[in-house]
């Protein structure tokens, strides 16, 4: 298993979601609990791009659910050694009054066919034989 250098990975320049481009998809593939002058959020890493961020309110929601699901080391969250991404999202819109940043989460594909029909229940069977 590899070493992860964390302080390194967070070194990087820091990106703004407000002004990346609408139709942007970006991923968090680890990211850490930080405190700024606008209270508790998160710091986020995308491998790709080698940059930071932090995570906006529609970000923080859907890290705060999946933060008991994933692996942690000295506070920093990920899924796996590989910094496979935790979440990938797109950004949808850009409000310009505000600079709020609305985006659009990418659901993970599945490999498996959803329309394949499973034989009948264990329970199922168990009724059969006792006929």
């Amino acid at each position: 298993m590899q070493t992860i250098n964390y302080d390194s990975l967070f070194s990087s320049n820091e990106i703004k979601l407000k002004n990346q481009k609408v139709g942007k998809i970006l991923c968090i593939n680890m990211f850490r609990a930080v405190k700024n002058r606008f209270g508790d959020t998160y710091l986020c890493y995308n491998v790709k791009y080698n940059r930071i961020f932090y995570a906006n309110s529609q970000l923080r929601g859907y890290l705060n659910k999946m933060k008991s699901d994933l692996q942690t080391n000295q506070g920093y969250y990920f899924k796996n050694a590989d910094l496979s991404p935790i979440i990938e999202f797109k950004i949808k819109s850009i409000k310009e009054d505000n600079d709020q940043v609305e985006l659009e989460f990418i659901k993970q594909k599945t490999t498996k066919d959803t329309t394949e029909v499973l034989d009948l229940s264990d329970c199922e069977i168990e009724q059969t034989r006792k006929k």
